[in-house]
């Protein structure tokens, strides 16, 4: 058995040895050799355990309301930030952390250990890991389809206009291309436009994107 042969390159500045790392933090997002997300998402573990301890030790002093603030101070902000990128990683991972979010809210909202969170996020207003995920491809692909972003986003995908000229009831929906890998339906290009395809048009065309946002979180929450 041949096992994997680990590429060494050299990389220098000014005649200055650039080190290697197996991992590296770049605009708050651990980037690792292998491109996976995994010591990012520990890195959020471990910060967001320390902040729970926080949240339960003062529960019984402070009411709901304030818990609900505090928790989109101390854990929120680690969960939804870049989620867009990270959060189609190893779903293991993902889960672990998604366990973690529920015993917050359980703590925020005074209830058992062992308590169902799925009416609790929803009388929270707080949108859960995969929602947060939705919510901010959703976003991402509105301003796609608005032209709020570079070319070179828009050159990602194209309506199904573009590729066939008969009508049909999806001309204007993205197209979506074959794929045959999981790690290819995880990508953008492809799980931006099946998302963007399933919202109803009158969520697609509401005239600016705040409104767009307020109105699918509203329809995250519902469900």
């Amino acid at each position: 058995i041949v096992g994997r042969i680990k590429c060494i390159i050299n990389h220098e500045i000014d005649k200055c040895k650039i080190n290697s790392v197996t991992c590296n933090k770049f605009l708050g997002v651990i980037i690792s050799e292998n491109l996976t997300w995994t010591d990012h998402i520990e890195t959020i573990k471990k910060k967001i355990s320390k902040n729970i301890g926080v949240i339960k030790h003062i529960k019984h002093q402070l009411p709901v309301d304030v818990l609900r603030s505090l928790y989109f101070t101390l854990i929120n902000p680690y969960i939804d930030y870049c989620n867009m990128v990270w959060a189609h990683g190893s779903s293991t991972a993902i889960n672990k952390l998604f366990l973690m979010q529920k015993r917050a809210i359980r703590i925020v909202s005074n209830s058992r250990w062992d308590a169902h969170t799925a009416p609790l996020f929803k009388k929270l207003h707080i949108l859960t890991i995969f929602e947060l995920n939705k919510l901010q491809i959703a976003c991402f692909m509105y301003r796609i389809n608005n032209n709020m972003l570079p070319s070179f986003f828009s050159n990602m995908f194209c309506v199904n206009s573009n590729v066939h000229y008969h009508y049909t009831r999806q001309s204007k929906n993205d197209h979506i291309n074959s794929c045959r890998t999981t790690l290819l339906r995880k990508t953008l290009r492809i799980s931006g436009a099946v998302l963007w395809n399933s919202l109803d048009i009158n969520i697609r065309t509401v005239p600016t994107l705040s409104t767009f946002k307020k109105q699918y979180k509203a329809l995250l929450l519902k469900f």
